[in-house]
């Protein structure tokens, strides 16, 4: 798999190969394209990568979304295994950093024009192969029945150690890497003028040994002008150990002419000579692909950093799970114990306020401060008005419901107590966006301009994330925009959590229900949090209509009462 974008054949895919599955249930769904920005995804990435895993290769995973039950419970399998077996993960993640290299060595020698560096990297390439298939027969010897995804790379594994060829490889190797690192220095002589500047260089010898030593300098002219003479004259001697000056970065890039081109050329064909037998020796290796076990760092990285993040949640009191399938066509999602998991990462990397003196807190004192609570999309109602004050957990209730979906359809863990989800075809949000001075209409126009494009995608299997959509207009034109885009959702058909301030709209659902009939009810939730207080919760509840703005103007100070109480303590009253 690239660290870009994942195919459909690999160690996670059942087989390794694309799950036959109907025209209607394609392998992957796709996300709109603002959700990657909207969920901010790459924290979630960096959270699930840690200090030990590439973070692209996890977000990869969260940005192309798998909605084949087949795939996502293999993949269920692999992290479940992971998670449950943490020797095993940690013995994995201390092979990965050498695969990692081993992908290096890979590109390196594909990518080396020069047949004496080729040789070099190809040497390397194998060395870590043969440390990595080693080390990956011995982790993996007594998983061979785990089954799924563990099973095949202690099976394949198993296959490649057992091979006449890599014994062959494993013995040869030390040999051949010998006959490199006998070539450790070159001796140089050079011809002087009268004026002592050089006019030409020969390659004496390669040699067995670096050149190293103090006083390389100062022995030379010992030799050649006595040693009396060289201790007499301070121009003459070296002082210490000799300096050695690399070449500018330039005449490494091809775009300088050193001085010595010409003997670095000789020294070039001289070093392809010596190293050619290396090179024919290697010729009985060429079938020896070093692909998978490069691919693996890239493969099992993310799922073993989703498994010891879970053992940290779980440490801190948090709950995770590994979600249950339940057919796409049912268009449910449903989680109890869901939290945000960026937010909740957050709250476990505070530390105390040093200058306090306060001891830090633990991660479980801190998990305290992290806010649980429901989500439930069936049958008895799909579409979501969800109102509440400003800062009162809206915005982050609609990220954990959308981060949740997201990661279950990565094939990694739910960051809630239970989760069952319908995969979705396609994850859509729509959160506020700054203005855009080329769209007509502003920030309205920018607005409407992305609502739009929504229907041009969407199926009754999509799931639609809004955050205050439609606020950058009047109450009043936005109330009447929201209720046509909430009755156009319905008609889809597609589950939708709509966060808005527009509890007029909340106010309306009933009648709007009665208006369109379907299948796919709304119903009204509530954030009941205050202002910058915690914690918050979310709950399935009648709008609760305009007290909301009243506490605004309490908590900062712009009520009647609050305002005439700051003029008569400046004497203006």
């Amino acid at each position: 798999m690239s660290a870009t974008q994942p195919h459909g054949a690999g160690l996670l895919y059942p087989a390794g190969e694309h799950v036959e599955t109907p025209p209607e249930t394609p392998l992957h769904g796709s996300l709109g394209p603002q959700a990657d920005q909207d969920l901010e995804l790459q924290s979630l990435a960096n959270a699930v990568a840690g200090s030990r895993h590439d973070a692209r290769a996890v977000h990869a995973l969260l940005t192309h979304p798998v909605r084949d039950p087949q795939v996502l419970a293999h993949r269920y399998s692999l992290v479940r295994t992971l998670h449950q077996d943490a020797d095993l993960r940690r013995k994995l993640e201390d092979t990965l950093p050498d695969l990692a290299e081993l992908s290096i060595f890979r590109r390196a020698a594909a990518g080396n024009e020069s047949q004496v560096l080729q040789t070099i990297w190809r040497l390397g390439e194998l060395e870590l192969y043969v440390l990595a298939v080693k080390r990956l027969h011995e982790i993996m010897e007594d998983h061979r029945n785990t089954g799924g995804a563990i099973a095949r790379v202690a099976k394949q594994a198993a296959a490649l150690y057992n091979d006449p060829l890599f014994a062959e490889l494993r013995n040869e190797l030390p040999q051949l890497q010998e006959a490199i690192k006998r070539r450790r220095s070159v001796t140089v002589g050079i011809n002087l003028d009268e004026r002592l500047r050089p006019t030409e260089a020969a390659l004496l010898s390669i040699n067995a040994e670096q050149v190293s030593g103090p006083s390389l300098l100062g022995g030379f002219l010992s030799r050649f002008f006595g040693s009396k003479a060289a201790g007499r004259n301070p121009g003459l001697r070296s002082q210490g150990r000799v300096h050695f000056a690399r070449l500018p970065r330039e005449f490494s890039a091809g775009e300088g002419r050193p001085p010595l081109t010409p003997l670095f050329r000789e020294l070039e064909s001289l070093l392809e000579h010596t190293t050619r037998p290396v090179q024919h020796a290697l010729e009985r290796y060429l079938r020896i692909e070093t692909g998978w076990p490069a691919s693996l760092r890239d493969e099992l990285g993310p799922f073993c950093g989703a498994a010891a993040l879970m053992h940290r949640l779980e440490e801190a009191g948090l709950p995770v799970c590994v979600p249950s399938l339940v057919p796409n066509r049912d268009r449910r999602f449903a989680a109890d114990g869901l939290y945000n998991l960026r937010l909740a990462m957050q709250v476990l990397s505070n530390r105390r306020d040093a200058v306090s003196g306060r001891e830090e807190e633990s991660d479980g004192a801190r998990a305290e401060h992290v806010v649980t609570n429901a989500a439930r999309f069936d049958d008895s109602a799909r579409v979501f008005i969800l109102t509440g004050p400003n800062h009162g957990g809206k915005t982050t209730y609609t990220q954990a419901v959308g981060m949740a979906l997201v990661m279950a359809q990565a094939g990694l863990f739910v960051p809630a107590r239970s989760a069952q989800i319908s995969p979705a075809d396609r994850i859509e949000t729509h959160f506020p966006a700054s203005e855009t001075p080329e769209v007509d209409g502003g920030r309205l126009g920018e607005e409407a301009a992305r609502v739009s494009q929504l229907f041009d995608t969407v199926s009754p299997e999509s799931v639609v994330l809004l955050n205050e959509s439609l606020a950058s207009t009047g109450a009043g034109e936005a109330a009447y925009l929201a209720e046509d885009l909430v009755r156009g959702l319905c008609a889809v058909g597609c589950r939708v959590l709509f966060a808005t301030h527009l509890h007029e709209l909340a106010a309306r659902i009933d009648e709007i229900n009665a208006a369109i009939g379907g299948d796919t009810p709304i119903a009204s939730l509530v954030a009941t949090g205050r202002m910058h207080a915690q914690p918050f919760t979310v709950v399935r509840s009648p709008p609760v209509g305009r007290s909301f703005a009243r506490e605004i103007a309490e908590h900062h100070g712009i009520s009647f009462q609050a305002i005439t109480q700051r003029l008569r303590e400046r004497g203006l009253l």
